[in-house]
């Protein structure tokens, strides 16, 4: 609505297209019966800023290449492919250059968002390019994906496990770290999906012990939401390729052919590129995930934050969690220490615009305040 609204990037990944995300906390939205309709317009997040949704990386969505080398060995070079896209994005459309730009990772995209705010710091810094990059906003983000599998006992303290469950799977988890110390990767990522279901495999222990579809969808969604995956087939009809140019182009959700291409990259961690950026106290970071997540608990961004090295760690540390409110109601948690906040969603699981859209986008608003 505005001309000098903030520019934001949204991206998910690997091989999840971010498009479909534009119906989960854009301006319209599908129903359980697969009708598209208005989105109640303080729960958009385009009502305040210009989102861009991009299919990252190459292979994911719409996105395609006719190389099999141009497909992502890691998040270095999902970053080097974003920034390439986004300088040139803003040579065309030059009236965005000045505004601020903020980047927001969702999952996987969490990775990818710190490794793309990394390129640009240092491009930035080297005189190659002047991205106006203000924050870092990562949504449910996995970080680092050793320390965060550790899911064992979170999903037994939600009461989905008995005791012989999590210990089997606390011993597996042992085993998954061996794997990694050993540099055994394509083993350790077929064990942690046998185990917790990462590449949607519905006879993994978790589908099997809780009966739940997915370990994505949160504590109160034991099976999958139509509403939420609506989107897939619905920018898939000739009449909406047609308006977005897309062609005959295959769209890809989840692609096996990028997830197998990122698989040795899968366990590396972000964590020294979010050390270097929280230290550098230039952005705006926050980190939000929902207080029922069953994929990237609060327990373990703990974890991760608390294996972080900065300068603001131990204030951060120190800092009182406070209740956050909205409209009188508890909505969350919120602990912060100068530029960076870690913010928990009252009743969200991993998709916490799909489960507290206003809250969320009351938090997005903060943030690019």
């Amino acid at each position: 609505e505005k001309q000098d609204a903030p520019l934001v990037l949204f991206m998910r990944g690997p091989g999840a297209p971010s498009t479909p995300e534009a119906f989960l906390n854009g301006p319209l939205k599908f129903n359980d019966a697969g009708e598209v309709y208005l989105r109640e317009k303080s729960h958009s997040w385009t009502r305040t800023q210009s989102i861009i949704y991009l299919d990252s990386p190459v292979g994911s969505g719409f996105s395609f290449t006719e190389d099999p080398k141009g497909y992502s060995k890691n998040a270095h070079e999902v970053a080097e492919n974003i920034y390439v896209a986004l300088v040139q994005f803003l040579q065309i459309f030059d009236e965005y250059r000045s505004l601020p730009f903020y980047i927001a990772g969702f999952s996987d995209g969490g990775k990818y968002a710190t490794a793309l705010a990394f390129k640009i710091d240092q491009e930035n810094k080297a005189g190659v390019s002047t991205v106006n990059l203000k924050g870092l906003l990562l949504l449910s983000p996995l970080l680092d994906p050793v320390i965060q599998s550790y899911l064992a006992d979170v999903h037994y303290n939600f009461g989905l496990y008995d005791e012989k469950t999590r210990d089997e799977l606390k011993y597996l988890e042992r085993v998954f770290a061996e794997l990694i110390k050993t540099n055994e990767i394509p083993m350790a990522v077929k064990l942690i999906n046998d185990m917790y279901s990462i590449n949607f495999n519905t006879s993994s222990i978790f589908n099997q012990k809780t009966g739940y579809e997915s370990i994505y969808e949160g504590l109160l969604h034991p099976k999958i939401s139509p509403e939420r995956v609506a989107p897939r087939a619905f920018i898939q009809q000739n009449e909406i390729r047609h308006e977005i140019h897309a062609g005959n182009l295959t769209f890809s959700i989840y692609s096996p052919t990028v997830i197998l291409a990122l698989v040795e990259d899968f366990i590396m961690s972000v964590s020294t590129k979010l050390s270097y950026l929280l230290a550098s106290g230039q952005y705006e970071i926050w980190i939000v995930n929902g207080q029922l997540d069953l994929a990237v608990s609060s327990v373990n961004i703990d974890a991760v934050l608390n294996s972080l090295s900065w300068v603001g760690y131990n204030d951060f540390f120190n800092a009182e969690q406070e209740v956050w409110r909205s409209g009188g109601e508890v909505a969350g948690y919120v602990k912060k220490f100068g530029y960076f906040s870690h913010v928990i969603i009252r009743l969200a699981g991993l998709l916490i615009y799909y489960d507290a859209p206003k809250w969320t986008a009351e938090i997005l608003s903060e943030f690019l305040q």
